[in-house]
């Protein structure tokens, strides 16, 4: 199970995860796991040698023990979970996949696919209900402003607050709300600051700030 690491704090005896949150998640898989006999590896994706297909350092959750050196093929499944710079270095990351994982959770396909936020167009397309979520899939160069302008006055225009959100990001980076009060020229200069066709906009829904849980 790839997970971020906090290696400021991890001991001889224990993987620290960088985000509390996700303890939440990796250390219930991990148990529903041992529980069944099976030996769980944590592993920091930077202590993977990809050309080599070797772990180089990983941590036995139901040992307690860090090993090392361990074969990429000795691996019956792999787990791309939580990870930390992935889309910063994400030829790095695809190559790991195809190289170093012989069965995955999710599946490679679907691990490219979930990467950018355009399969939410597809899944409405398909009938399943999103949050309303628009397209902003121009290119500076050869669109002029006016037309980003026409873009924030069509949300604007909804009366609704919207989120803009880049295509692929991790943890919430790059994101930023626009209130439905404020004016046109906010809005406007809000798009002028991105780059639309790396970006999409969503409807605002407020419930999202009592928290909410993810379905797999």
């Amino acid at each position: 199970m790839t997970l971020a690491e906090d290696s400021t704090a991890s001991t001889a005896d224990n993987f620290a995860v960088l985000h509390r949150v996700d303890e939440h998640d990796c250390l219930e898989f991990a148990r529903a796991l041992t529980d069944r006999g099976h030996d769980v590896y944590f592993v920091n994706w930077r202590d993977i040698d990809i050309p080599a297909q070797r772990v180089d350092r990983a941590f036995v959750r139901n040992r307690g023990e860090f090993r090392k050196s361990i074969p990429c093929a000795a691996f019956d499944l792999v787990f791309i979970y939580k990870m930390e710079g992935f889309l910063h270095d994400q030829e790095r990351f695809f190559d790991m996949i195809e190289r170093c994982c012989r069965m995955v959770i999710n599946t490679k396909a679907t691990i490219r696919s979930n990467i950018d936020k355009s399969y939410l167009f597809a899944f409405a397309a398909s009938g399943v209900p999103v949050i309303p979520s628009y397209r902003l899939s121009m290119a500076r160069g050869s669109h002029g402003p006016s037309e980003i302008a026409d873009i924030g006055n069509a949300l604007h225009a909804m009366a609704k607050s919207a989120v803009l959100k880049p295509l692929r990001a991790e943890r919430g980076d790059g994101i930023f709300e626009l209130d439905a009060t404020d004016g046109n020229e906010r809005w406007r200069a809000a798009l002028s600051r991105i780059e639309p066709n790396l970006y999409l906009a969503q409807e605002y829904i407020p419930s999202v700030r009592d928290g909410e849980r993810s379905l797999a």
